[in-house]
């Protein structure tokens, strides 16, 4: 699987840098990325109040939800703490926003 890393919240920040912060979380750091007609990209950071949980306390999460039916989109994708960390994220964002895009093209909202 790989070696944990402590993920220092400047770093995620930096990662995140053209995403929307997301302030209606309790403390996590937590970023969305607006497609169209309600459909948001989430990533939930596992940055507590500035701090990386432990080691098998949490993984970062990315996943899609309808904000405007309140409901999810497209299903969770993990990403562990390990050293390859930021290619992860990348490839599952990737991953999440093919499957958005193709949902959103049959639904007719794209």
């Amino acid at each position: 699987m790989g070696t944990y890393v402590e993920i220092p919240e400047k770093e995620m920040r930096t990662l995140f840098h053209k995403w929307e912060e997301n302030t209606e979380t309790r403390g996590e750091l937590c970023f969305d990325h607006p497609i169209k007609n309600g459909i948001v990209i989430k990533c939930m950071t596992s940055v507590l109040d500035g701090i990386a949980r432990s080691k098998g306390q949490d993984a970062i999460r990315l996943f899609a939800v309808d904000t405007v039916r309140e409901k999810g989109y497209i299903k969770t994708r993990r990403v562990y703490r390990t050293t390859n960390w930021k290619d992860n994220i990348i490839k599952a964002y990737k991953d999440i926003y093919e499957q958005t895009k193709t949902r959103m093209i049959k639904e007719g909202k794209l």
